[in-house]
């Protein structure tokens, strides 16, 4: 739903279930990672999102990609 207004443009790499604010108690998602004009060959090979690093009000995300 949130991602919808992009029009197809860019596809989600972060996992989209998992929640990222507040950080000392995530309860929603809004940040992602996103990606447009990937190579066919690019594949996950690693998407989580930082629960013990309170740097931030946000959660932070990583995405690792192979091609």
């Amino acid at each position: 739903k949130v991602l919808g207004g992009l029009g197809g443009e860019f596809r989600p790499l972060s996992d989209t279930a998992q929640l990222t604010f507040p950080s000392d108690r995530p309860s929603i998602r809004i940040d992602y990672i996103l990606g447009r004009g990937l190579p066919q060959s690019a594949k996950i090979a690693e998407r989580t999102v930082d629960y013990t690093t309170v740097a931030s009000d946000h959660c932070p995300l990583w995405v690792s990609l192979v091609w």
